[in-house]
């Protein structure tokens, strides 16, 4: 088993309301929400579905301990603290025992979801707000308290009186979080709100950390966690510019984001290319099928 390149953010982390320089482990480790520890590798995160003939899967063990691991280099590679938990099977014997048959090379049994149950849910509860904020609907509440009890909010006080769209925009992120839909969120509300989705991005902490190695070290040497000046968040990476990735409707004059299109679509017809100029088209029409 070997460790995602690719490190879940810093704002993807605080989203689930884990700050590594400003907690102590077990705020993580005791964490309500059961999908940070399968979304995210942390400190102090022990797997038992990994690595299942080692007697679980230790994540700082795994770094650090010659012992434990063969492989281990000794030295934390995450920049950002964190590394992914979610699309990872563990070990062969893993995926034996869990698939009944050996991965292969380049590819895995695990199940690719399209469209999750939870989806439906929380798509069904925005669109019964409609064009609103907010909704007192029983069945957009109960389709958004379905989704958060799975995750582990099952008090009475969980369950809001009142779902506001920035709840449900919230647990889009938390539960399809490194599965590749949030960019296809903010295409479909930068039509309608593009400042909203420009301010939000430019705003996400996207930056790395410094000097969380030897923090780290010191965790699994004797269990302290130990900030000290030498480490804080990168505040001098200027943020990403995320207008220089829209498109400006030639009538409405508004930017949005734009869907991307296979490169071999695009080799065969260069009018979808990002070099031209979409066209907006407006169904006004009512159509009747009877």
């Amino acid at each position: 088993m070997s460790l995602a390149t690719t490190d879940p953010t810093v704002d993807l982390e605080e989203a689930y309301g884990v700050k590594l320089l400003e907690q102590q482990p077990d705020a993580w480790i005791n964490h309500r929400d059961v999908r940070l520890k399968a979304t995210m590798m942390l400190p102090g995160y022990k797997y038992s579905y990994f690595w299942q003939d080692h007697n679980g899967f230790d994540y700082i063990k795994f770094i650090y301990d010659g012992d434990y691991n063969p492989s281990a280099g000794g030295q934390l590679n995450s920049s950002t603290g964190a590394n992914c938990a979610k699309h990872l099977y563990g070990n062969a014997n893993d995926h034996q025992t869990g698939i009944g048959h050996s991965a292969k090379y380049m590819y895995n049994s695990l199940s690719t979801h399209l469209l999750r149950l939870a989806d439906i849910y929380l798509i069904y509860a925005e669109a019964k707000m409609g064009t609103a904020k907010s909704t007192t609907d029983a069945s957009a509440i109960e389709a958004y308290r379905k989704v958060i009890n799975r995750a582990g909010y099952n008090q009475e006080s969980d369950i809001p009186a009142t779902l506001t769209w920035d709840m449900v925009w919230k647990q889009r992120r938390l539960e399809f979080a490194l599965e590749g839909d949030r960019w296809y969120d903010y295409v479909r509300v930068s039509y309608y709100d593009p400042e909203f989705c420009i301010n939000e991005l430019i705003n996400q902490k996207r930056n790395t950390y410094y000097g969380l190695d030897d923090l780290y070290k010191g965790y699994n040497e004797n269990g302290s966690w130990t900030v000290t000046s030498s480490m804080g968040y990168d505040q001098n990476t200027s943020a990403p510019n995320p207008r220089a990735m829209m498109k400006t409707d030639p009538d409405s004059k508004k930017a949005y984001f734009m869907m991307p299109l296979p490169t071999a679509d695009v080799v065969f017809n260069p009018s979808l290319g990002s070099n031209v100029d979409g066209e907006h088209v407006d169904v006004r029409e009512t159509y009747s099928y009877e």
